[in-house]
């Protein structure tokens, strides 16, 4: 829904703010550590709040626009339900490429 139905650009730049958070979130954490001890960890810790709060409501809004989507259109909830058949095949189809994967 964010997207505004650019799933590809999306996608690409959840992935970038990930790898970047990835990068720089142990290097930060060492030079809080080096510059102001172990005891800084704490402080550095409430960093992710702000991000938290926002992470949060945007999972409201979504759940909210779904639901609120889903009411209008009942053909849409029957479209989308799968039987636990179809769940467990799909979930087996993974298992089996995940531990099919061989590495030389």
């Amino acid at each position: 829904m964010a997207s505004g139905g650019r799933y590809g650009l999306a996608q690409s730049i959840f992935q970038l703010g990930g790898n970047i958070g990835s990068a720089l979130g142990p290097f930060t954490a060492a030079f809080i550590v080096l510059a102001w001890g172990q005891k800084s960890i704490a402080w550095y810790s409430l960093a992710a709040s702000p991000p938290f709060i926002i992470l949060w409501n945007v999972g409201v809004w979504a759940g909210t626009t779904t639901r609120t989507r889903l009411k209008r259109c009942a053909a849409c909830r029957v479209s989308r339900s799968r039987s636990h058949g179809q769940v467990r095949k799909s979930i087996a189809i993974l298992l089996v490429l995940i531990f099919s994967n061989t590495s030389t």
